[in-house]
């Protein structure tokens, strides 16, 4: 038989260590780890702005048209800046971060860091020529 003393709900409370809302200020690894994560959500923006001028596209000559001037007015201008700046920061340290994740090895020995980190920048350096080239801007 359980006895009433079992049954019966606890009057304590779980301990709950108070979090800042700061707390990732005062360590720098934890301050440039949050601006990274921050700048996906601009690369997610950016992405978001792209399929919309896809749409708009779709839609005809008339609201592509309207797309292109709305995304190329002196106002948006410092944006398109600040987009540029923060993707190039989320590939900096996308690519730095890739000779952690991918462990090239050439004859049972890994490559070192710096070169799988220069292949990544040669890789985008090389897609983002043929998509110049094909778009027809050259280089």
């Amino acid at each position: 038989m359980i006895s009433k003393q079992d049954t019966t709900p606890t009057n304590r409370r779980p301990y709950r260590r108070k979090q800042l809302s700061g707390w990732w200020l005062d360590n720098p690894y934890y301050f440039y780890y949050m601006l990274r994560e921050g700048t996906a959500l601009v690369v997610a923006g950016y992405a978001i702005m792209l399929a919309v001028g896809v749409l708009r596209l779709s839609q005809g000559p008339l609201a592509w048209h309207d797309w292109v001037a709305s995304v190329t007015s002196p106002l948006t201008m410092p944006l398109h800046l600040l987009m540029l700046a923060a993707l190039f920061y989320h590939a900096l340290t996308w690519f730095r971060l890739a000779p952690r994740i991918v462990v090239i090895r050439l004859g049972g020995k890994p490559l070192p860091p710096a070169w799988v980190e220069v292949m990544h920048w040669g890789g985008c350096v090389a897609i983002t020529a043929v998509l110049f080239g094909l778009w027809g801007g050259g280089l």
